[in-house]
């Protein structure tokens, strides 16, 4: 998380519980107010992806 915090990027692969995590501090964070987060969801498991947003 002090990676994030001090707005290193995440290592090419990390946990999922690592990415939720993160994810959770941005979104709480008022420090991180207009920081975008690129997340490559690609080995997400299916029940973090909208129905919406499957088979694109």
């Amino acid at each position: 998380m002090q990676d994030l915090a001090d707005h290193q990027a995440l290592p090419g692969f990390v946990p999922e519980e690592e990415v939720a995590s993160a994810v959770a501090f941005a979104l709480e964070s008022t420090s991180m107010t207009g920081t975008t987060l690129e997340i490559d969801a690609g080995g997400f498991p299916a029940r973090l992806v909208r129905s919406s947003v499957r088979g694109r």
